[in-house]
């Protein structure tokens, strides 16, 4: 899938009525729950979606990089914010209500559309979290999400079309399974051939032989 980037126009919109903030690796932004009318442009760095589940478990949804936005879907879902962010390293970004946005977009059907199209990527990567967490096994829901991670190069994320800076236990979070049992699959998928495993970095060797595995699963 190919990442929207933010246009000209849209850009100098959230410059004009977005409010600076900065925030400490590790310092959250805002809590699942909490209600919120505005939403995040990042300027630098990169933030952390993630949900607890019942039992307490971290599980990450999303991790953000530079010039893109976040919290817009929970606009439309009566405000109340749908996950909980946080600073993965130090992170700049706009705050912006969508009312002070409004008059600016209407001067700009096509930031109308790229906000659209923003919510749409959003939903679709949310969409691919929950098929990969609820139909696949342990070994198809790695495949399925270095996959779908490496399909969308990110230079603020240190990502590209065959390589991905996560530990074991990013993967273990990313796909709500054990470290233990992340580190045994990825010694498997490297013994195939089909990855090289670094010091947190996945390097993907077979990209076919990753993409056969995961459709014999579906």
């Amino acid at each position: 899938m190919k990442s929207e980037k933010i246009s000209q126009d849209l850009l100098e919109a959230f410059y004009k009525v977005g409010k600076l903030r900065c925030f400490d690796p590790g310092q959250t932004i805002y809590y699942q729950q909490d209600y919120g009318n505005t939403f995040y442009y990042i300027i630098k760095g990169r933030v952390r979606a993630y949900i607890l589940n019942q039992n307490g478990k971290v599980v990450t949804l999303d991790v953000i990089g530079e010039d893109k936005i976040f919290g817009a879907s929970d606009l439309f879902l009566g405000g109340l914010h749908t996950s909980n962010i946080e600073a993965v390293n130090d992170v700049k970004i706009l705050e912006f209500d969508l009312e002070q946005l409004l008059p600016y977009l209407s001067k700009s059907p096509q930031s109308y559309l790229q906000i659209i199209a923003f919510l749409s990527e959003s939903l679709k990567a949310l969409s691919n979290q929950i098929r990969r967490l609820s139909l696949l096994d342990a070994q198809a829901k790695i495949v399925d999400f270095l996959l779908e991670k490496t399909a969308s190069p990110h230079p603020s994320l240190d990502i590209t079309n065959s390589q991905i800076p996560y530990s074991h236990e990013d993967i273990a979070q990313s796909c709500s399974l054990q470290r233990v049992t992340v580190s045994k699959k990825l010694k498997e998928m490297e013994r195939f051939g089909w990855i090289e495993l670094g010091y947190r970095s996945i390097k993907i060797k077979d990209r076919k032989a990753l993409e056969k595995y995961v459709r014999s699963h579906l």
